[in-house]
């Protein structure tokens, strides 16, 4: 605790910045040195006030917030006006700012697995003679249970875990990985379909279709965690849904998922044995880009300490 009214020059403010935590009697010009010699210190520095004296700081904070019964000076400068001019809202504001966050970070992971993955196998089968694995309905019935079912649970459950590592980076580390498991299911199926099962086109097609969804539940389940009720039981509900539309014979679903039931025991020796090494590579793939992923958030942490000045 000190006095800055017992402080003189400005050396002794932004010595005292990094030295006390409370500060009593503090002139506009001081507070402003504050929120400087903070940022100078690498700290992210948040702001609050809503009075015209509090205008320098505010504007100068990474983070200002005022009160909407301030003055309006204080409100035009400020990141964020609480209505209620209750600091007690903080809380909630924050809140809701991990869950859109850390909801996002998932959903976008979902979605750029997908982008990963076609980039590859559409590279991937320009250099080879084989027709597209996929058609486009066969792409609903996929991306609607590994991604479009479950990114709006996903998107909308409440989270309020602390928002760790940069956005890209996360997601990033998320996708890639995905997308080439993919990719090597993919290519893993080709050789299966030329020298190992004599099986028709559309047979071939449903091989591709059901190693691309497990690696995509796979995936789900790895950007689901950790696991929740809710999560648990968004990933049981997709394999539901996936697996009964081949089971059922309904003939609108079948035409119209382009889905081929007739699986022979050639295929699906091949398809548990495909989905068994696609499970462990994805695994050994996926650790180190988690460890990295921490290893940057560790670094940044390092590097940017964060502390409030009021």
């Amino acid at each position: 605790i000190i006095d800055m009214s017992t402080l003189s020059t400005e050396e002794e403010v932004r010595d005292a910045a990094t030295k006390y935590t409370v500060f009593g009697r503090v002139l506009p010009d001081q507070k402003l040195t504050l929120v400087k010699a903070l940022k100078a210190a690498g700290h992210t520095v948040a702001m609050t006030g809503d009075g015209v004296n509090d205008v320098l700081a505010l504007k100068e904070a990474d983070c200002s917030v005022a009160m909407a019964s301030g003055a309006d000076a204080a409100k035009n400068v400020s990141s964020l006006v609480l209505l209620d001019s209750n600091f007690a809202s903080m809380p909630h504001i924050v809140a809701e700012g991990r869950r859109s966050i850390n909801n996002l970070e998932r959903s976008a992971a979902l979605y750029i697995m997908k982008t990963v993955y076609n980039v590859l196998l559409a590279l991937l089968f320009m250099f080879v003679n084989e027709p597209l694995p996929f058609e486009p309905r066969n792409l609903t019935l996929i991306g609607g249970v590994t991604i479009g079912m479950p990114s709006i649970v996903l998107a909308l459950e409440p989270n309020n875990d602390l928002v760790r590592g940069r956005f890209l980076t996360t997601v990033l580390c998320y996708a890639v990985p995905g997308g080439i498991v993919v990719m090597l299911g993919a290519a893993a199926v080709m050789i299966a379909g030329r020298y190992f099962i004599d099986g028709s086109p559309d047979q071939i097609r449903t091989m591709y279709c059901i190693v691309t969804t497990f690696v995509g539940l796979v995936y789900l389940f790895r950007v689901s965690l950790p696991p929740t009720f809710i999560h648990i039981a968004l990933c049981l509900l997709m394999v539901g849904i996936y697996v009964g539309c081949y089971v059922t014979e309904i003939p609108l679903i079948i035409d119209f998922f382009g889905v081929d039931n007739d699986i022979t025991s050639g295929m699906g020796g091949a398809i548990a044995g495909i989905c068994a090494v696609l499970a462990a590579v994805y695994a050994a793939v996926s650790v180190p880009t988690r460890d990295l992923n921490k290893r940057i958030d560790l670094s940044l942490n390092s590097k940017l300490k964060r502390k409030v000045a009021v």
